[in-house]
């Protein structure tokens, strides 16, 4: 059933806020609920589906947090990875590991320097170093908080590229 616009709004900024408390609550104690967060992806792709159009204006015109960048990207990137996974006709429980690998990519990040993850200018090397490793990070957190695998694995390989530019594993 779609939504207001009003409605919209107040569920996307309940997922911002979720999406909050999952990284803070990481970033504090170690702590990932896998069950809330799995139930709340599933719910995502639910809103996704049935607001897409609407969700996708909003994510637009909504102002990017530049100060909680992490929480803002991974949300992001989530809502963006459901309508993808749609227009390639994913089936629902894909859908929702596609949401939940998304949102939780960049959680390994927590353990590099917001300097590094976030500056404008050049790295060096042994910044991009401690860069390149953070989807390694994140796969071991969520495989920690018994994620499932394709999870894990999106998490891993979300910086590879089809030419074998990318990272960690430089796969073609």
């Amino acid at each position: 059933q779609k939504l207001s616009g009003e409605l919209i709004e107040k569920n996307y900024k309940r997922f911002y806020v979720f999406t909050d408390e999952v990284y803070d609550a990481y970033r504090s104690a170690q702590a990932l609920n896998t069950e809330k967060i799995l139930a709340e992806m599933k719910g995502l792709c639910t809103f996704v589906q049935e607001n897409r159009q609407a969700v996708l204006i909003l994510q637009s015109i909504m102002p990017y947090n530049v100060d909680n960048f992490l929480v803002t990207h991974s949300l992001r990137s989530a809502i963006l990875a459901v309508v993808v996974g749609m227009e390639l006709k994913l089936q629902n429980h894909q859908l929702a590991e596609l949401a939940t690998a998304a949102l939780m990519h960049e959680i390994g990040l927590i353990h590099i320097s917001e300097d590094i993850y976030t500056r404008v200018g050049e790295l060096s090397d042994e910044e991009r170093k401690y860069l390149h490793v953070h989807p390694v990070l994140s796969c071991k957190i969520l495989k920690k908080a018994k994620f499932p695998l394709p999870i894990c694995l999106g998490t891993l390989d979300h910086h590879e590229r089809e030419n074998g530019t990318g990272y960690p594993q430089k796969l073609t």
